[in-house]
């Protein structure tokens, strides 16, 4: 979506390019005049005539340019709005449907629990649909500030391995931490409550799209400058052209799932900014029916980018 960042970028663009222009082609044409001093005042005119000329043709590309930038951020903006309120039509038809069913005829107080549950699992989905699209509203605007602080990197691995090793178990699948001993200090400068959120929503994908019997592996691997998190798993895996759309907002590569929430298609897009205003890099390998592989870089020393999209 359009944001105040994406007008401002626009416009110092465009002044920037302006005032490059201007002094550089008056330039030309005033060391042109001091070379033909005898070229007269009309031919004077004509050189000065040509060089306004380029300038306003440099300026009107710059902003037929920029009306283009803006257009694309408007169409990005229309489309967000379709793609949300597309995720939230099959939550609040399946809310509805369930409500109505429950009233068609008296019900017993068990029954009436179970619906109510229902509802309540329904509508917690909704939440976390709102709470990303929020997320992603508030990293639009600026508003989603990074920061940044000297952090062990092993004691927030650490912790994400004690979230997600039941929740694996739980599913029949089997977590491995490497290294498996995580007492030794891995310091680094990031935002340790955007990292774990980084690697949770990961380690969560690895779940939910593994399959019975499977494994999900969390490695981390400091060098000098920098730090990887890996995440690999044995689930169902992407082809190319998914892996290649994967980050992109609202895209989800098992269309069979409902649009529930959980499953809209905003996570990786989350990670995804995350990770780059972190000043880090993040890349997928993946193979349908064999597995896939999230490597998550980040530099051991760096400022956060601010206003990136």
């Amino acid at each position: 979506p359009i944001s105040q960042i994406d007008i401002d970028q626009f416009l110092n663009f465009s002044q920037g390019q302006l005032k490059k222009s201007v002094p550089v082609v008056l330039a030309v044409a005033g060391n042109g005049l001091k070379a033909f001093p005898g070229i007269g005042t009309v031919a004077g005119g004509l050189v000065h005539a040509v060089a306004y000329g380029l300038i306003f043709d440099a300026l009107g590309k710059s902003v037929t340019q920029t009306l283009e930038q803006l257009k694309a951020a408007f169409d990005r903006e229309k489309q967000a709005v379709a793609d949300i309120s597309h995720e939230l039509r099959t939550p609040v038809a399946s809310l509805l449907a369930t409500i109505d069913v429950s009233l068609r005829k008296p019900r017993t107080a068990e029954q009436y629990r179970e619906t109510l549950q229902d509802c309540r699992g329904i509508t917690n989905q909704l939440g976390q649909l709102v709470e990303k699209v929020m997320t992603l509203a508030y990293l639009d605007a600026g508003q989603a500030r990074m920061s940044m602080m000297e952090v062990d990197a092993s004691e927030i691995v650490a912790g994400c391995a004690t979230v997600i090793r039941p929740l694996a178990e739980a599913h029949g699948l089997t977590f491995e931490m490497v290294p498996n001993d995580m007492r030794i200090p891995i310091e680094m400068s990031t935002d340790a409550d955007r990292l774990r959120e980084i690697l949770t929503n990961l380690l969560h994908n690895a779940i939910e799209y593994n399959r019975p019997g499977g494994h999900i592996e969390l490695r981390v691997t400091p060098s000098e400058e920098a730090v990887e998190f890996t995440v690999r798993d044995t689930g169902i895996g992407m082809t190319a052209d998914v892996s290649e759309q994967i980050f992109v907002r609202f895209y989800r590569a098992d269309s069979s799932r409902t649009a529930t929430g959980v499953h809209a298609g905003l996570g990786l897009a989350i990670v995804k900014e995350y990770v780059t205003r972190l000043g880090g890099t993040i890349t997928v390998e993946s193979e349908p029916n064999v597995g896939s592989t999230f490597r998550v870089w980040f530099p051991r020393n760096l400022e956060p980018i601010s206003g990136s999209h």
